[in-house]
């Protein structure tokens, strides 16, 4: 007997209609439809709606009505389902995410396992972060990295002309050209007329990529961070997944993904995104989030 007028429903109802399979699918079945439907004779009951709390009084119904016979309910959220198999052990709980689960994590990640990386993990990791520290999408953080990145460049400018121009020490021309940087003592007269051109230019340069980056330290400060410079929390820019949704399907995606990526060189990717039994997920309060 087969429970629920979804589109999931129908299309079992039809494979097992073509198998030769005798199948009675009630769409809205009150208690009198269930105790006049089943029998002892019923080897399987399958409740397929989207509702919770429906797929539960449903599968209570069915085993006060036909307490031997095998059921199969699909409910989404896990606490209900686990506390429906431990009062039905004959009760077999699964959900449309579940069985979709397997062929979405092939889909999203069955290139990145047959491809081999020429960079070794470390390596590209590294290369990931510093991709993602460059690129940042937050508008405080990119003035931060922008001002940052501009200082060390008139740093960097104001040490050549130093070295290369007027032929001084590199150690000391490192140091006056910090010195004007951060503004904590005098600069000597340069010699050269077009270094005493260059470095007023460079030190008007200097006030604007300061104040860029005070105003992106204060705004990190101060403000929600929720993608990091560097880390695990800094924002992909290669083999990663964009999941948009957090319904049924996306939440159990994103949780599996996830898992996958923890897996790591030594565990890879499990194949079809089954899990070992007994596996405990990570304290992770994202997935608590997620699964509540």
């Amino acid at each position: 007997m087969l429970i629920g007028d979804t589109p999931t429903a129908r299309r079992v109802a039809e494979s097992l209609a073509a198998e030769g399979t005798s199948v009675i699918h009630l769409l809205e079945p009150l208690d009198v439809d269930l105790r006049s439907t089943l029998s002892e004779k019923t080897a399987m009951v399958a409740v397929m709606v989207h509702d919770d709390i429906r797929a539960l009084r449903f599968a209570l119904g069915c085993a006060h009505f036909a307490p031997n016979a095998s059921i199969l309910v699909t409910i989404f959220d896990r606490t209900i389902g686990d506390e429906l198999h431990r009062l039905l052990p004959q009760c077999e709980v699964t959900s449309p995410a579940d069985l979709a689960l397997p062929h979405l994590v092939d889909i999203c990640v069955g290139d990145a396992r047959g491809r081999r990386r020429s960079l070794s993990t470390a390596a590209s990791t590294v290369a990931t972060h510093l991709t993602g520290f460059l690129r940042t999408t937050d508008v405080g953080a990119r003035t931060m990295v922008y001002g940052m990145a501009g200082l060390g460049a008139v740093v960097a400018l104001d040490l050549c002309l130093m070295v290369l121009g007027e032929q001084r020490h590199p150690a000391r021309a490192f140091y006056d050209a910090v010195r004007v940087v951060t503004t904590v003592g005098p600069a000597e007269v340069p010699h050269l007329p077009v270094t005493l051109v260059l470095s007023p230019i460079l030190m008007l340069i200097t006030v604007v990529f300061t104040a860029m980056f005070t105003a992106g330290v204060v705004d990190r400060s101060i403000g929600p961070r929720l993608l990091g410079l560097v880390g695990p929390r800094s924002l992909p820019r290669r083999d990663h997944v964009v999941v948009v949704g957090l319904g049924q399907v996306g939440a159990r995606l994103c949780i599996e993904l996830h898992s996958n990526e923890c897996a790591g060189p030594r565990g890879g990717a499990r194949s079809g995104g089954a899990r070992p039994a007994g596996h405990r997920r990570p304290a992770d309060p994202h997935h608590r989030r997620a699964r509540n």
